[in-house]
Formats: structure tokens, sequence, C-alpha cells
């Protein structure tokens, strides 16, 4: 990942689109792009690549030393899950973080992440130096939980209250309020029901606890918070926490989520709570779990009240990239279970959609994968014409009980019908994609046979003739 410079040429910036507009204290800009975070000089007349790359990122972050944070989406180029990684930096050059990935994103809370802001705001209570996202899958802001951890950083995220109407986008302070404001838009994959929004979050002032940092540590990890927490509001058997790996792979589309001790097991790992203590003044939270590793996701969960009666959901989602050393009381640790996270890799770990399904139908005593494939109809390659195809493939293999011409992807018609037909790189085509998902048909509908499958891909092989 050695940096890559070159100067701004005539045609202006390497192809493909850039996110972002941000500046650090000494004027160099930055944004984000699927080659890495960019790094532009002052003047404008040389741009430095400084991170690796990543998949379809939308928004950045600067930090005026010039620590950026950038983003990948879920998907291929191996992303199991969405994630937020960091440009190169002397705070993470002693990292073993895959990528500088600081934070996975659990698919349930962020499908696709917006920008971030590095918050400078005395009128934001606790918040006020805190590091915020924005998901525009998910409409929701929440706080990032930066740990340095000795040049491996690792963070942390908490979701904050509150929806926008449209997939969150762009934050920015404004510097005459102090206040936090959101721009949103509607497009793909997000749970908008406007096509735009702008929005102000604003600090009420009222009581409120809240997490400022935490750390981890070989038998546990410590939560500190901005008032001193009462003891007799929490118990280690109140308090849950479990732990999941996610699956990079080059030729699948995300990942399910696979226990971190048995890697080839769906599902989660619950720790076991030993003790929870508290530091002198009470606003550091000692939890022991000798039984933690290093992992993607690391979910802490707890309902608890400060001393003053503030009330607190705690729901923390942590990436653990490096354990260090040494125990909760600072003290020296030797052990035999690893220290440093190793992301799982699987070249191509088939569809994530079935594999997550086939679980939970077997754990409800269904098997719904064991689905009926649909007839195979003989043919000879010069059959192969629309009509054919409409007749025995369309219509025979239950394709057109959902796309009909009123639905989103209409088959009902050759002219409709070429628009998931891609002439130039017939194997890209779309509609070969939906049928060789197991998931398509819905259930209930027989699956389309491979042989089936052939027929369909000769004919565009052939240039889909009418």
């Amino acid at each position: 990942e050695a940096d890559l410079v070159r100067p701004l040429t005539k045609r202006g910036f390497p192809g493909g689109r850039l996110h972002n507009l941000e500046r650090d204290a000494n004027g160099n800009f930055y944004s984000s792009h699927v080659n890495g975070i960019h790094r532009i000089s002052p003047d404008g007349s040389r741009i430095n690549v400084v991170s690796g790359r990543s998949r379809n990122p939308l928004g950045l972050a600067v930090r005026a030393d010039g620590l950026a944070l950038s983003d990948s989406s879920e998907g291929n180029q191996s992303n199991g899950t969405c994630t937020i990684y960091e440009s190169k930096h002397p705070e993470n050059q002693n990292t073993v973080a895959k990528g500088r990935r600081i934070l996975y994103l659990p698919r349930g809370i962020d499908n696709s992440p917006g920008s971030r802001i590095f918050m400078n705001s005395t009128k934001f209570g606790a918040l006020g130096k805190s590091l915020f996202g924005v998901s525009y899958g998910s409409g929701r802001i929440y706080q990032i939980m930066r740990d340095p951890n000795n040049g491996s950083p690792q963070a942390a995220l908490r979701m904050l209250p509150g929806e926008f109407s449209s997939g969150a986008s762009r934050l920015e302070m404004n510097p005459r309020d102090e206040q936090l404001y959101v721009v949103g838009f509607d497009g793909w994959g997000d749970f908008g029901v406007t096509e735009g929004s702008f929005t102000r979050v604003r600090y009420t002032g009222k009581k409120d606890l809240t997490p400022v940092s935490w750390q981890s540590y070989s038998d546990g990890l410590c939560v500190k918070f901005n008032e001193p927490i009462d003891p007799t509001s929490i118990t280690a058997k109140s308090l849950f926490i479990q732990q999941w790996n996610y699956r990079d792979s080059l030729h699948s589309y995300g990942s399910p989520e696979y226990s971190v001790k048995d890697g080839e097991k769906l599902g989660h790992d619950r720790l076991k709570i030993e003790s929870i203590t508290f530091s002198k003044d009470g606003t550091e939270m000692l939890i022991k779990a000798p039984d933690i590793l290093p992992a993607m996701c690391t979910q802490i969960y707890a309902k608890l009240k400060s001393t003053s009666g503030a009330e607190l959901t705690l729901d923390l989602y942590a990436t653990i990239n490096q354990l260090p050393k040494k125990s909760l009381k600072g003290e020296a640790t030797v052990s035999t279970k690893p220290h440093d996270l190793k992301v799982p890799y699987k070249d191509n770990n088939k569809n994530t959609y079935v594999t997550i399904t086939n679980f939970f139908d077997k754990r409800a005593g269904k098997d719904l994968v064991k689905r009926k494939v649909g007839p195979i109809v003989p043919y000879k390659k010069k059959d192969l014409n629309y009509n054919w195809i409409h007749s025995n493939i369309i219509i025979k293999q239950s394709c057109i009980a959902c796309h009909t011409s009123n639905a989103k992807y209409d088959f009902s018609n050759y002219e409709s019908l070429l628009k998931a037909i891609d002439l130039k790189h017939p194997h890209k085509s779309h509609i070969l994609g939906m049928m060789a998902s197991e998931s398509m048909p819905p259930i209930g509908f027989p699956t389309v046979s491979p042989e089936m499958q052939k027929a369909l891909k000769e004919w565009i092989e052939m240039g889909a003739p009418k």
C-alpha cells in the first residue's frame, strides 16, 4: 500500500466518482474514491492515494491532523459487510487490521454508510468532541468511539435516537450555532420515505448518560462514561456480550454471521461475564470476560443508570482488531489465545440470502432449501428464439408470476425482456444472475433448472433472436 503519487493531469482526476471534499489544518484536500482516499495538495498540483481500495465509498471524515476515514460497502472485492477504514497515519502504523479497517458494521445497524464527522463543539455536551457517522441505508446517526489501541486502532459504535426521512448522506457542523446538519436522499437499498431531507440535530441539554470511550483487554472490556455509574443498576447476569465474524469473499455478495470460535459454524458466541467492577470515580465499567477474542463484531448490551438517575440502554457494536497483552488490572498476560484479528476468507461464500434463510428455516423445523426444480424442456439450439424462451422459461418456469407488465422488471414482452439482457457481455445479463440464485423465484415456486439456465444463456449469446 505504498503511496500512489500522481500529478493532476489535464483530464483531471483518475476515472470514477470522487465523493466529499474535506480539508485538514495544513490545507490539504481529501476525497474518497474506489481506488482509495485521495489527498490533494493545497495548490491542487499533486494527488496522493493514502489508503487501500474500497467498494462504492459514499462518505469521508478528516481530522485536523490529516487522519481520514472513509467507508467500503458490502459486496464483492472482499467485503463481507460494510466497513469504516482509515488513511495511512502515524496512529495506525502498527495496525494488524486488514485494509486499516477500524469498524465492521452489522448489516442490521448500517447496510450502507454515509459520511462521518469529527465534532468540535462546545454546545453538544459529552458528545462535543465525538466522531459521528450516518447511515444512508437505515437513515440513522451514530456515535463512533475510536480506540487508538497502541497503533492498531479499532472502534465501537452506538446508535443515537431519531431517524431521518431519507437516506442520510452528508453531515456538517455549523460554526455559527455549533449544531449538526444532515442532508439525505433516496435511491438504492435504503429505508427512506422522502426523496430528500435536510435536518438539524441539536443537543437538548437534558441530563443523559453517555459512553465516551472504550478499550479491550486480554480478559475483558472497559467502557468509560460521562457520569459515574450506579453500581446497583447492573450485574454480571444482566449484561450481555456476544461476538461474531463475517467472511470476506472475492466472488460472493456479502456474508452471513459466523462463530468466532468455529469459523465453519453459523451464529454468535455468547461470552460468560465473570464480574463487573468500577473505577474509583465510578465512570469506568470494567467487564471481566476471559473468553473474549479478537472479532469483527462484539455486541455489549445492558441497561444501567448513573448516580444522578440518568438511564441508558447501552448497545455497543465494537470491532476488536487486536487484544492488548494486558489484563483489566493492567498486568501483563501470557496466553495461548490469538490476540490479532484474522479476517476469515472464502473464495466463494455461496448465496448469503440462501445461507441465512436455510439456517433459520432449519431452526424452525423446516427445510425449504430442498425446493422443487422446474421442468426441463428438451431443445435444439436452432429452436432458441424469443417465443421458445417465453413459453418454456418465462411462462413454464413461473417467472411471469412476478415479472408482469406492471412489475419493475417486466418480462412479459420481447422489448422489456431485452432490458435485463447484456448482449455485449452475455454472462453479465441481469436475468441470468436472477435465475442462478437459489432464492429466485420466491419460495413456493420451483427453481429454474441448470439445463434451462443454459438454454437462456445460449439464446443471449446468439444475440437474443426474436
